[in-house]
């Protein structure tokens, strides 16, 4: 009978490679894609940018909901989060040369859906703070407590909105995507 110690040596365990190589011209495309990629990303940091200005340059001009300036605050950092985490996953990708980068993904990806579940709530706290006061809210008599920078305000309204709309965007193309591959097999 053959020691323990052998018999595992003798086992070799094969695990299969998640990150496939890529030939030069493959890897040319892959980096040209992911420039376009963070280019992309790029552009979208200007919402949490903006929002973060906003939120700070209008702190203490909300008293009818002092939450708004502070949902602005949050939501430009947090924002900033995820499309940093979203660019460090796409160099990752792009530049993966070994095993190691598959954790960094795989890290990099927890991360991301952990900011990206805390988005979606801060939205929806960011709902219940702007939204109530839409009516009630005016912008002349800096005194009243009634009183909201209409800047701070309509802006913060309106990113709600985009917010919502590109939600509903990603909702539909899912669905069609998923539909037009459902259909085709």
């Amino acid at each position: 009978m053959a020691s323990p110690r052998k018999l595992w040596t003798e086992r070799s365990v094969r695990l299969p490679q998640a990150l496939p190589t890529f030939t030069k011209d493959e890897n040319e495309n892959q980096k040209t894609t992911a420039i376009k990629a963070i280019v992309v990303l790029v552009l979208l940091t200007f919402l949490p940018i903006a929002t973060l200005t906003v939120g700070k340059m209008y702190q203490n001009d909300c008293p009818i909901q002092t939450w708004i300036p502070q949902w602005m605050i949050v939501f430009g950092a947090v924002g900033l989060a995820v499309f940093g985490f979203s660019t460090i996953m796409v160099v990752s990708i792009c530049c993966r040369s070994d095993d190691d980068n598959e954790i960094g993904i795989g890290i990099s990806a927890c991360f991301l859906c952990l900011l990206m579940l805390f988005f979606l709530a801060w939205l929806i706290a960011g709902s219940v703070w702007v939204f109530p006061v839409r009516t009630v809210f005016q912008s002349n008599d800096m005194n009243s407590s009634t009183y909201c920078s209409d800047t701070l305000y309509k802006f913060t309204f309106g990113t709600l909105l985009a917010q919502y709309s590109l939600i509903g965007l990603f909702i539909c193309c899912g669905v069609c995507i998923a539909l037009i591959l459902w259909c085709s097999h």
